[in-house]
């Protein structure tokens, strides 16, 4: 895939993205944008990415996977794979894919947010200390009564690490099942199974790891917090380069 499309991709993911924040409080977003109330930006993000919505929980993963998440797919089709991969070691090329598919896909759920937030943030507060009672159960409530911009720049980070973390796993699905319709599925229904999954086994709500990437519970502590989630995507992802990277070797041999 050229750079330029997946930058045209990645460009078309956020404006999506940015437009899925809202969708979910269309009703009152709309008022807020015409009248002046105490309705602010982390109402919106809450209502849709926190405690996640239809559009927030499940098709912002979904749109996070469009910029490459199907790169294997299309290689796969076209028959070049065994060429990519001749020029260097399966292992690399693995790695490699993983890298820019957790980037592209990162990136693009962040940028999404960036937009929302540009595009919000000069019609209505970032949060009004009204509503603090409402939020007090949060994690990184304080910072978000002391100083809101640190706290977007936490769920910032947040989402690139949930945008990252589906682009990487509807890449690995596709090296099993190289059909481009069903990678761009994969982030939907697996979004919804890790929540079914948490549900049956009881999980605690601070230790999910579907909350711990919508900033809607976690470990006590912004450090802690956030080393518990960023390590939790890591393995998560390195478990899947090392499958996929077994596979590609199998499908060398076999096919």
């Amino acid at each position: 895939m050229g750079n330029k499309r997946l930058i045209v991709r990645c460009i078309l993911a956020a404006l999506l993205i940015s437009i899925c924040i809202p969708l979910d409080s269309i009703d009152v977003f709309q008022v807020a944008l015409k009248s002046k109330s105490q309705t602010d930006v982390q109402y919106f993000w809450l209502n849709s990415i926190t405690y996640g919505g239809i559009y927030g929980g499940y098709f912002i993963s979904v749109m996070a996977a469009l910029p490459y998440a199907d790169s294997y797919c299309i290689e796969y089709h076209q028959g070049i794979w065994r060429y990519l991969i001749a020029r260097s070691t399966t292992g690399k090329y693995v790695l490699r894919k993983i890298r820019e598919v957790f980037l592209s896909s990162g990136i693009a759920a962040c940028m999404g947010g960036i937009l929302f937030l540009v595009g919000t943030a000069g019609r209505m507060p970032l949060f009004d200390y009204s509503r603090y009672q409402e939020i007090i159960f949060l994690p990184f409530s304080e910072l978000l009564a002391a100083q809101a911009e640190y706290y977007f720049l936490v769920m910032l980070y947040l989402l690139f690490l949930s945008g990252g973390f589906w682009g990487c796993m509807s890449w690995c699905f596709s090296v099993f099942v190289p059909i481009r319709y069903l990678v761009y599925l994969f982030p939907f229904i697996g979004s919804f199974m890790l929540t079914r999954v948490n549900t049956l086994m009881q999980i605690p709500l601070e230790w999910r790891l579907d909350f711990w990437l919508k900033g809607r519970a976690g470990p006590l502590g912004t450090w802690n917090y956030l080393f518990w989630v960023t390590g939790t995507i890591l393995i998560f992802v390195s478990v899947g380069g090392v499958l996929t990277n077994r596979k590609i070797k199998g499908r060398l041999s076999n096919e």
